[in-house]
Order: C-alpha cells, then sequence, then structure tokens
C-alpha cells in the first residue's frame, strides 16, 4: 500500500487548501530538521527490512526544479549551467525485496550546488570537497539504520554508470556488503603491460546467450535482441590522481551484449556489471543480470 511505503504521503496528497496548509505548516515547523524527517522514514523502512536475508538497494541521484527568479532562497544550479536552472540535487537509497518489490526509502541526501561553474580540479580535491561524498553518505546511512533496527540483514546495492568511481568502489569493498555496479569506463587492468578490461573480455568466448524482447522506443527498433553473456574474473587499477599510487581491485564482471541484431545506424544493448557475488555458472551470471534489472523501480 502507498501509505505503507511513504508513510507521509496521506499528508502531502491535500485536497483543500486547509489540507494545503496544514502540509506547509508541518514542513515549517521548528520543533523538528529535515534531518529528523529522513531519519524516521529511513528507519521505518529499516525495520520492515527485518524479514529479509537480504534487499536490494537501489542508490540514484535526481535534481528538484525549483522557482526562485530572484536566487534568494539557497538554491543552487541544475542541469546545463548555460540554462541556468535552480533548484537541489538529492540521491536516494531505495530498498527493494528479493523478488524486488518496493519496500521503501532508506535514504536520502539533498545539498545545494555551490556554483554553477563547471569545475575542473576534481583531481585534486578531497573527497569530502566533492559530490561523491553524498554517494558515499548515503550507502553509509542505508547500512547504519539496516545494522540498528535489521542487523541480520544483508544488502545489495545497485548503482548506475554514474558511481563507476574509485571513492564508490573502494567504499563498496570496505562495507563487506555486496554490490552490483555498472561499469561506465574501459578501466585499465593491474599488473604489468597496458591490458584493458573491454579488450580482455571480449577476447573470452560466451558463456550463453538469451533472447531479449526489445519494444520500440525513440531512436530504437523494436526486435528480438540476441543477447552474449560473458563472464570474467579480472583485477582492476584503481589509480589516485592525488598520490599517484595504483591499488589492485578484484571484481567480477558480467557482461550483457547484443550481437547479430542491431539494427543500422543504432548502438547494441549492453550492460557491464561489476560485482563481488560469486559467478561460477551460467545460472549465476543469469541472477546478476535480473538483479541489476531491478533497479529500474528507483526511476
Amino acid at each position: 500500500p502507498r501509505s505503507t511505503l511513504f508513510p507521509y504521503t496521506t499528508l502531502f496528497r491535500s485536497h483543500t487548501s486547509a489540507e494545503r496548509q496544514a502540509a506547509y505548516d508541518f514542513l515549517r515547523n521548528r520543533s523538528f530538521s529535515r534531518e529528523q524527517v529522513t531519519d524516521a522514514l529511513g528507519v521505518g523502512t529499516a525495520k520492515r527490512c527485518v524479514e529479509h536475508p537480504f534487499v536490494f538497494v537501489s542508490v540514484d541521484g535526481s535534481s528538484l526544479s525549483l522557482t526562485d527568479t530572484k536566487r534568494s532562497k539557497g538554491f543552487g544550479n541544475i542541469g546545463s549551467t548555460a540554462q541556468g536552472g535552480r533548484g537541489l540535487k538529492v540521491i536516494t537509497g531505495f530498498a527493494l525485496e528479493p523478488n524486488g518489490t518496493p519496500i521503501g526509502v532508506l535514504d536520502q541526501q539533498w545539498w545545494s550546488r555551490r556554483s554553477g561553474k563547471k569545475r575542473h580540479d576534481h583531481h585534486h580535491r578531497s573527497i569530502a570537497d566533492k559530490e561523491t561524498n553524498h554517494w558515499l553518505e548515503c550507502s553509509c546511512e542505508c547500512q547504519r539504520r539496516l545494522r540498528q533496527q535489521a542487523p541480520d540483514t544483508r544488502i545489495c546495492f545497485l548503482f548506475d554508470r554514474e558511481s563507476d568511481r574509485r571513492h564508490t568502489l573502494e567504499d563498496l569493498r570496505g562495507s563487506g556488503q555486496m554490490y552490483i555496479v555498472r561499469s561506465a569506463f574501459d578501466r585499465r587492468l593491474y599488473g604489468d603491460g597496458k591490458r584493458y578490461l573491454l579488450k580482455t573480455l571480449r577476447e573470452s568466448s560466451p558463456s550463453h546467450g538469451y533472447v531479449l524482447e526489445v519494444p520500440g522506443g525513440p531512436n530504437r527498433t523494436a526486435r528480438r535482441a540476441h543477447m552474449l553473456v560473458r563472464t570474467a574474473r579480472m583485477t582492476l587499477r584503481l589509480r589516485d590522481p592525488r598520490t599517484k599510487k595504483a591499488e589492485p581491485f578484484e571484481v567480477t564482471v558480467v557482461e550483457a551484449r547484443e550481437e547479430g541484431t542491431v539494427p543500422p545506424g543504432e548502438k547494441p544493448i549492453e550492460w557491464r556489471l561489476l560485482t563481488n557475488l560469486e559467478v561460477t555458472s551460467a545460472a549465476d551470471a543469469d541472477y546478476v543480470i535480473a538483479s541489476y534489472a531491478l533497479r529500474w523501480s528507483i526511476e
């Protein structure tokens, strides 16, 4: 039920001016903070996770566009700098049952961007001065609430390509939780010589294939896509630009890529997933792919 997933839904689904005023009064109440509201929401979700041995937690970022023509409300820039959009940034941790049924919001991190100018000094800034820190905070708070409310429930994090960052990967490894991250970069492998993930993976033979029904859409032709699956255990090279040091990062790569059915002028459908789940069979690989497909619900 909607009221179970989102405890404040009935408050904000106002139908009269009095109900709308009550919602505004609630939000303006100085007796509690935004952090307390977020924590109450996350704790409620964590309590509902207790019956499961593990839950998927899909983490994703978004923007909230808000009117601020006088630039006096403390909002920051969002979207394209040239468009001058104003609002807030948010990252949400959304908990799902092992079968994909939504449980609720486990955490949210809100912030306002301090500058509208694109910065090019990210290699020299500390993690505390990067937006990546908000992703780490969301992950940390999700784990904290589950430790307190459902200590026997583990997490399998689902991260999209925006999270394929050195700091995020290292944080996931240190957390001891399960994870599936969609790869965004053709990363260099650790060791002698310049070997890269993509070329090394494609040199291996597919373990199996399956057919994916693709609906038509903008710039996409409806078809029955022939997907080939490859898996490999690799050691990525995670380099710190500040210290120039490179560290090994062992991970299993599962790729599902369309081959032989790509329409002219279109790109193949493909996912390259980095995971610490055990993959020793075709069924294991299929489970990783199917698990990542649950991430869509956060959209």
